[in-house]
């Protein structure tokens, strides 16, 4: 992998599971606008390994979410 190619994965990867903190810390405290933001930010970087997982997981994020709404 060249140098530049790995600088992206890394800063791709970083980047997706900081997105999805993010979703949780807003989801927690109730800002739901902002989690969903950040959930779909999250799934939108894929130029990593560990895309399925953090797609999944801020899926699973966003279901909740709409779940909350529907109550």
């Amino acid at each position: 992998m060249f140098k530049q190619e790995r600088f992206f994965y890394v800063n791709s990867l970083a980047t997706a599971n900081s997105c999805l903190r993010l979703g949780y810390i807003y989801e927690q405290q109730n800002d739901y606008p902002k989690a969903v933001y950040y959930y779909k930010k999250c799934m939108s970087y894929t130029n990593h390994e560990y895309k399925n997982s953090l797609a999944q997981k801020a899926k699973t994020g966003l279901k909740r979410i709409e779940e909350r709404k529907v109550k």
